[in-house]
């Protein structure tokens, strides 16, 4: 999918962290002010494992059609380098 703004792809990542992992309360919050562009999420944050990770990372490629590995994953350390990352592929 090419042409994405932030916002949507935001809400994308988002999406794809609540299909890899289950998500508390606290986890929500963070994903809301992400979403919103209030703020980062650092990827601890999120607690995700390596399966869940994969999971998310196999979720975003379905819904958004740019490939990331764990590994790209984990080197961008937030969901905001994740947005970046996958800008600059897209």
């Amino acid at each position: 999918m090419t042409g994405l703004d932030d916002s949507t792809l935001r809400r994308h990542i988002a999406a794809a962290v609540e299909a890899a992992h289950p998500v508390t309360a606290a986890r929500a919050a963070l994903l809301a002010a992400f979403v919103r562009a209030e703020g980062d999420c650092a990827l601890h944050a999120l607690d995700m494992d390596s399966l869940a990770l994969m999971e998310f990372c196999i979720a975003l490629e379905l819904s958004i059609g740019v490939a990331l590995t764990p590994e790209d994953v984990q080197d961008a350390q937030s969901l905001g380098g994740v947005v970046a990352t996958v800008l600059a592929r897209s």
